[in-house]
């Protein structure tokens, strides 16, 4: 193992990724006492201009896992270069936080897994949704609503619109992996249908529906897809005494209902990706070997292949 990273040092990351999203990434890492943008890996030369001036950016990728002046990655770029880039940091022994979905393929999930596990290489997924203060609250707030019996997701937007990725993999993540965290259990039975689907500029448009049978007989249905208008992040989870629904668009984010009684919910808010990052930060400094959020990726993963599975049909 790499030697270990002294609690008064500021923790040293790599950035693989440099797009909209990685650039979130670059934004949150300013702004969090403790960490430091050492090196960032991107093709474009504005990235220069966005990060911090003891910041490098090179355009090998390989050069910032390797680089002795970094204690973990982040890997932001499209899908399908996730599990080359989060092997090769396990490889190097460097603590890696992927972002959804961990791969596209469940062989390469569960290599992923295995090697995090054999190397004690630390692994974080981003399901930046279970980040979310309003739903954290909502998933401690489920004993007041009595035995869970079904969930209700609904997410998309317009777009995005790609080549590469469709948008059951784009958006069903997130709401699979809430909807495993709160019931805290893997569907026993799932079933998947594609609603819409036509080709737009630059790659497909779709809408999905998901169903799924928890343990305890707790059911589920998602909807997810990009021919969605206006955004939508919306969950609720219908219990025996009452309802729970977060609403990460609306401003008040977290309602529960008890018989005719409605009330907003308060809770200590601070941005996803900022708790994100935060928490990746601190597994890294104290040398955590492993993270539930790699069982939950490959887990989420497994779900949308049997998902693909059943749509080609």
């Amino acid at each position: 193992m790499r030697d270990a990273v002294t609690t008064e040092a500021d923790i040293r990351l790599g950035l693989l990724g440099a797009g909209p999203w990685g650039q979130r990434y670059i934004a949150t890492i300013k702004t969090l006492a403790g960490t430091r943008l050492a090196a960032v890996a991107s093709r474009n030369p504005a990235t220069s201009t966005l990060v911090p001036p003891d910041c490098r950016v090179v355009e090998d990728w390989r050069a910032v896992v390797a680089a002795d002046d970094v204690d973990a990655i982040i890997v932001a770029t499209p899908p399908q270069l996730h599990a080359e880039m989060a092997e090769a940091a396990i490889e190097a022994r460097r603590p890696v936080l992927v972002e959804k979905p961990l791969t596209l393929s469940l062989e390469t999930a569960q290599t992923l897994e295995r090697k995090s596990q054999q190397r004690e290489v630390l692994v974080m997924v981003g399901h930046t949704q279970l980040f979310n203060a309003a739903f954290r609250k909502m998933k401690r707030s489920l004993p007041e609503i009595g035995l869970m019996r079904h969930i209700v997701s609904n997410s998309g937007n317009w777009g995005p619109f790609r080549p590469d990725v469709t948008a059951l993999w784009d958006y069903a993540p997130h709401d699979l992996a809430m909807c495993i965290d709160l019931v805290e259990a893997v569907p026993t039975r799932v079933t998947a249908r594609r609603e819409a689907h036509e080709k737009i500029e630059g790659g497909l448009g779709e809408r999905y529906l998901i169903d799924l049978t928890f343990p305890r007989n707790i059911t589920a249905q998602i909807r997810v897809g990009n021919l969605v208008r206006p955004k939508r992040r919306r969950l609720e989870v219908q219990g025996t005494r009452g309802t729970l629904m977060f609403d990460d668009v609306a401003d008040q984010k977290l309602i529960q209902r008890l018989g005719h009684v409605e009330k907003a919910l308060s809770y200590d808010a601070e941005l996803p990706l900022t708790t994100q990052v935060r928490e990746f930060a601190a597994a890294v400094r104290f040398r955590r070997p492993a993270d539930a959020s790699l069982q939950l990726g490959r887990e989420v993963v497994e779900i949308l292949a049997r998902c693909e599975e059943q749509i080609r049909r």
